[in-house]
């Protein structure tokens, strides 16, 4: 993983009407499991102390900023798979944000996700 502009939509249909919640992935609450690796808000013109392999693309990003995963230490199929330190094969063990969400009312919402990847291994979204 490494960086994606995050934009999370919630939306619940209904005949007559039709709420939207939308969470900027900047403004989560809280990160947990940061041992090894953390989430930053990048912003244009940002550069930040960890190995970071590819350019600041906050020009593009919703809002001017996104969040990048670092240290960055797999970007291509070639850099090396470590387990619980670039990798997991589970959900929420490593560097998970969390974020307070009001929903509105009961029902069926869908999340959409604005992500940009910049490598063969920039693929990993987990709700």
């Amino acid at each position: 993983m490494k960086k994606y502009t995050l934009l999370l939509v919630l939306f619940f249909p209904a005949i007559l009407f039709a709420q939207n919640v939308v969470i900027e992935a900047e403004n989560f609450n809280k990160q947990s499991k940061t041992e090894t690796r953390k989430w930053y808000v990048t912003n244009t013109g940002d550069k930040h102390d960890f190995q970071d392999l590819d350019a600041n693309n906050a020009e593009t990003a919703s809002g001017g900023a996104y969040l990048e995963i670092l240290p960055d230490t797999r970007v291509t199929h070639d850099d090396v798979l470590s387990s619980g330190i670039n990798f997991s094969n589970t959900a929420g063990e490593m560097c998970v944000v969390h974020y307070d969400v009001n929903i509105p009312s009961p029902g069926r919402y869908y999340v959409w996700v604005r992500a940009c990847s910049t490598g063969s291994e920039d693929i990993m979204v987990s709700m």
